[in-house]
């Protein structure tokens, strides 16, 4: 029984810290989100304003071009992340779980 109890303890141990790890990170992201979101309108406002007035003109194009660029970006660091995922399996797990909810709860 000592063997199994080696074993099991581990596991839950990481479970549940993966899972409250996971919900303070997802709680945090959802608060997080919402602010950029705001600060994001507001740019865009500013600049379709200022646009408007005849201030600066904005080369839609190139403001296309860029956030590409970012969200490619983005893409290709987190190709690398279902691997860390998957060896970390139950630390992982949880954590997604608890992600979700602190997402849900944010």
């Amino acid at each position: 029984m000592e063997g199994l109890d080696q074993l099991i303890v581990p596991v839950l141990t990481q479970m549940g810290f993966g899972g409250a790890i996971g919900f303070l990170v997802g709680y945090a992201i959802k608060k997080l989100l919402k602010v950029l979101a705001i600060i994001a309108g507001l740019i865009f406002l500013m600049l379709l304003y200022l646009e408007y007035s005849g201030v600066i003109e904005v080369k839609y194009e190139k403001l296309y071009e860029w956030t590409s660029n970012i969200m490619q970006t983005l893409g290709t660091k987190l190709t690398g992340l279902e691997t860390h995922i998957v060896s970390h399996l139950p630390f992982a797990s949880s954590f997604i779980v608890g992600l979700v909810i602190g997402f849900k709860k944010g």
